[in-house]
């Protein structure tokens, strides 16, 4: 038995939905208080079961609490963190579960910590409602004798334990003992979808479905891209300033919910806790981006290029644009798209990826909730006959796309061939030059986190390092050393450091690469393939693998691997080094490791990749700078965010001015050029 149970998905949302209750209410803590806002936010079925049991009716109970709260407003001071009431109630919590014998920590055993402890303002808050606190616990402790039922023989273990407990609130979640099935969404509508296909979700991190999404018909397609037709005059109309308002709105329903997103995106995708809300935080660079749009669309204005005549530029909305993302970024890279879009005027349907649909599910009822107007951005599921209807559709103006060189090269050719614009980002193999002068442990630890940050599924990761001959050795088994050290775990644990890959085939797909790379003749000096969580059996684990001595032929040196795998290849120059790395046939990203500011600028001038990293392993720029790749890591002419993202979603417009005076509208003879 271990001391901490780990909690469930669900009471990590409730906390996030507490956290987020406190912020809106402008609280710089959390207490017991905002716990049972979140649990009657997040209905959470045996909290919502428990109350309306004994009559209670959960919207005046929501009103009561925030009335209270009211006499209990301060003026938040950044960090919100948990105050010294809410901490007992979470230790009762975790003591009452270790007690039921129970491998997990869930919002029952929360609901039992707020009765045990007779939270001040809770307690009084539903004792006014009438509600017997002990009739309360009984009839939780009842639901939980059912949910123990389940998990019999009473002789299992914590991990079966676990693992059954994770299904009971799969189920709890879909109803009728089913996953859930997600809908689509078009005119801030969610519908449910004609469709007889639909793909699992899972939660990478236990190996369990928790949801489906529709694979969409046609018609639901076209009836997407229609709605965002249908809403373009309108929203293209609609003044730029008064535009950005929804945005600005929006990020600040991002940051309230900060900590909600994260924990939908660390279980559906497998990024840790820390990843996740970093990537929901680059997305939102994205947002205050677009929020300055009024700005950033400004055209160019000359007078009297001729006599009287003056010449003014305008950027004008394209029309229907859609998005097609990947599954390593369900926050990021939506935002990415869709916030530059329609801050510039355009209408979008955006192409969620079916693995992990839900957190982009999740943005869309935020700009609900911001303001958006029906029919500006619309989100499907589907397939790649539907992609197809996408790319041909005569109202589709634009195309934005994330994922791999084979389909990006698909997209870019059908799509442009159909007359529309095209940004088409692909895969990567990023290289790293490492020289004799490094800082080596810093440089080691650099290294580390750029490849398996992520589990390596991202396409700024850093899979192949070039190391100088005079400290390969050294610097191979220091990052030997560190990687052994990496954390793997449940994603959303707080200690874990590189969480699950995102399924079962893509962890196969890993495995055969690295295969692979044993059979070409690399040396596997670290191999992640054995590695185990304990009571995840079933995740799709993979842990930290490093080759040495790879070679120019070999395909795990060539191709993307998308995992948390790095590739060390051997140089015995800065000339040679840098001739390795232009040789990919891939340009997003490289970076070397130097105090050497000659051989430095030498590469950042010369070296074929798109985003350069001096002593930065993963050169990603800030979002008010493009993502700028080169070669078959990229197709199209204006990439994604920053000026060149305004420019793609826009067309410039010339109008010449000409006004005539008494005595120019006398004259009878017109120039050729009039």
């Amino acid at each position: 038995m271990y001391d901490k149970p780990p909690y469930t998905p669900a009471m990590r949302e409730v906390l996030g939905f507490s956290k987020a209750e406190a912020g809106r209410l402008g609280h710089d803590y959390i207490g017991p208080e905002h716990f049972l806002l979140g649990i009657i936010r997040k209905g959470d079925g045996l909290a919502v079961q428990t109350f309306h049991n004994l009559d209670v009716d959960l919207s005046e109970l929501k009103n009561e609490i925030e009335r209270s709260l009211e006499i209990a407003k301060s003026p938040t001071g950044g960090v919100i963190v948990p105050n010294r009431e809410a901490k007992r109630v979470l230790e009762a919590a975790c003591n009452i579960a270790i007690t039921l014998k129970h491998g997990w920590i869930g919002t029952e055993h929360l609901l039992l910590g707020l009765i045990k402890e007779e939270a001040t303002l809770p307690s009084k808050i539903i004792h006014s409602r009438g509600v017997d606190f002990e009739r309360a616990e009984r009839e939780v402790l009842d639901v939980i004798e059912g949910v123990d039922a389940a998990l019999k023989p009473k002789d299992h273990g914590l991990q079966e334990m676990g693992n059954a407990a994770a299904k009971i609130e799969e189920k709890r979640i879909g109803g009728d003992g089913m996953a859930k099935r997600l809908k689509y969404f078009v005119n801030n509508e969610w519908l449910e979808s004609k469709t007889d296909k639909y793909m699992p979700i899972y939660n990478p991190s236990t190996g369990e479905v928790i949801a489906e999404t529709p694979r969409c018909t046609v018609d639901e397609v076209n009836a997407a891209v229609q709605a965002a037709k249908e809403a373009f005059p309108s929203w293209s109309d609609t003044p730029p300033p008064k535009r950005i308002q929804v945005l600005f709105n929006f990020k600040r329903l991002l940051d309230e919910h900060l900590e909600e997103l994260a924990s939908i995106l660390s279980t559906e995708m497998g990024k840790t806790h820390t990843e996740a809300r970093g990537s929901v935080e680059r997305g939102i660079e994205i947002v205050e981006f677009a929020c300055g749009i009024p700005t950033l669309m400004m055209g160019e204005s000359l007078e009297n290029v001729s006599k009287n005549i003056d010449v003014v530029t305008y950027r004008q909305p394209l029309g229907v644009c859609v998005g097609i993302v990947p599954f390593n970024f369900p926050a990021m890279i939506p935002m990415w798209m869709f916030p530059l879009a329609i801050a510039c005027g355009n209408t979008f349907v955006l192409k969620a990826a079916s693995m992990v649909p839900q957190t982009a599910m999740r943005l869309m009822e935020l700009l609900v909730e911001a303001g958006m107007p029906k029919g500006v951005l619309n989100l499907l599921t589907c397939g790649r006959e539907s992609v197809k209807i996408l790319l041909e559709h005569p109202d589709v103006k634009a195309i934005s796309f994330v994922g791999s060189t084979s389909t990006g090269l698909y997209i870019y050719e059908t799509a442009a061939r159909s007359g529309k614009r095209v940004q088409a980002l692909t895969e990567a193999k990023n290289h790293c030059l490492v020289l004799p002068d490094c800082l080596l442990e810093r440089t080691a630890r650099g290294i580390v986190n750029a490849t398996f940050g992520c589990a390596g599924e991202r396409c700024m990761a850093l899979p192949v390092a070039v190391v100088h001959n005079k400290i390969a050795e050294e610097l191979v088994a220091l990052i030997v050393k560190l990687a052994k050290q990496v954390k793997v775990g449940y994603a959303d644990s707080p200690d874990t450091q590189m969480g699950p890959l995102v399924s079962q085939d893509h962890r196969e797909g890993v495995i055969q690469y690295i295969e692979k790379g044993v059979e070409e003749g690399a040396e596997l000096v670290l191999d992640g393939r054995g590695c185990t969580v304990k009571d995840y059996p079933n995740g799709f684990y993979l842990g930290p693998t490093v080759f040495d001595k790879v070679t120019q032929d070999m395909v795990v040196g060539r191709e993307e691997i998308f995992g948390p795998v790095l590739c060390i290849k051997r140089a015995a120059s800065f000339e040679e080094g840098l001739r390795i790395i232009n040789e990919s046939e891939f340009g997003n990203g490289a970076a070397i490791y130097t105090r050497s500011g000659y051989y430095a600028r030498e590469f950042a001038r010369r070296v074929g990749a798109g985003m350069v990293g001096i002593n930065v392993g993963i050169p990603v720029p800030l979002g008010f700078f493009s993502f700028t790749g080169w070669k078959r890591s990229f197709f199209g002419d204006l990439h994604s965010h920053g000026k060149d993202g305004v420019l793609f979603y826009t067309e410039k417009k010339s109008v010449t001015y000409r006004w005539f005076s008494e005595e120019e509208a006398k004259v009878k003879k017109v120039s050729t050029w009039d």
